[in-house]
């Protein structure tokens, strides 16, 4: 079974849990819950199509860097202070 029909059916199970309950606490907790286990079925459904819609897998590159290319770049080195002590 798919994911977000696994999610669907706890929604519903969710939504029956909500009908059943006594109290109106309960209920809402358990109408919070469906809509969440909804939310999570239609993020699955969404990602699954993205996934679907990539015709041709190809790997990510890098961005090149100067260092990877044999250009090392070194950092400028910033000035040094020279402290004066009582006898200079």
């Amino acid at each position: 079974m798919h994911d977000s029909q696994r999610y669907r059916d706890r929604a519903a199970e969710c939504l029956l849990a909500a009908q059943e309950a006594c109290q109106p606490y309960y209920r809402k907790l358990r109408l919070s819950m469906a809509v969440s286990w909804l939310s999570l079925a239609r993020q699955d459904e969404a990602m699954d199509d993205l996934l679907a819609s990539r015709t041709c897998p190809r790997p990510l590159k890098a961005p090149e860097t100067r260092a990877l290319r044999g250009r090392v770049r070194k950092p400028p080195i910033a000035p040094t202070m020279r402290l004066r002590g009582p006898f200079d």
